[in-house]
């Protein structure tokens, strides 16, 4: 993405629907470009001084947050997602990730979302519950009957009824979903 001798390539089929998360060492001056030689267009990239700033990383073994299944011990259990469907996901407060108030609260948690068995292509978004609107984005695309993880980075609520939340959205068909995080962000 930036710099002599260090280029990010992203290679994808118009009939691919899913997507890369690109992770790249941010450039001294904080610029970062891009150079599309396919069909369409690519979106510039924000400057870094828009982006999301976190101080600290904390890594956790993985554990499972949410997870729509019957049976499962999560508080989605039995809970699949319908079209253009919502559901709120708890992501402070469990298994080591501090409650909202504190000094240092988490702003932002890595969750690795799947999709199980799905009645029709879809996609998964996941965002900050606070959020007045679903992004035009996805986290993860899917086709039928496939179960297709992706990991992701998504940013908490910082105001409302569901501090320290987010909202998993779903466009098509009736699917299952499991969210493990990974990690938070201070």
């Amino acid at each position: 993405m930036w710099g002599p001798n260090q280029p990010a390539k992203i290679n994808t089929l118009l009939t691919d629907p899913s997507g890369p998360i690109i992770s790249t060492p941010s450039p001294p001056d904080g610029d970062t470009d891009g150079f599309n030689v396919a069909y369409g267009s690519v979106p510039p990239l924000p400057p870094m001084s828009q982006q999301a700033t976190a101080t600290a990383f904390t890594a956790l073994q993985p554990f499972r947050v949410c997870d729509t299944r019957s049976g499962s011990s999560t508080e989605c259990s039995g809970s699949p997602l319908g079209q253009g469907q919502s559901m709120n996901v708890q992501g402070i407060g469990v298994d080591g990730i501090p409650a909202a108030g504190g000094s240092s609260p988490p702003v932002a948690v890595i969750a690795n979302v799947t999709a199980v068995s799905g009645t029709s292509f879809t996609y998964f978004t996941l965002y900050p519950a606070d959020s007045p609107s679903t992004p035009n984005a996805s986290d993860l695309n899917v086709n039928v009957q496939q179960n297709t993880p992706n990991l992701t980075i998504v940013q908490l609520a910082k105001t409302g009824t569901h501090v320290g939340a987010v909202d998993l959205y779903k466009s098509l068909g009736s699917i299952n979903a499991i969210v493990d995080v990974a990690g938070w962000f201070q």
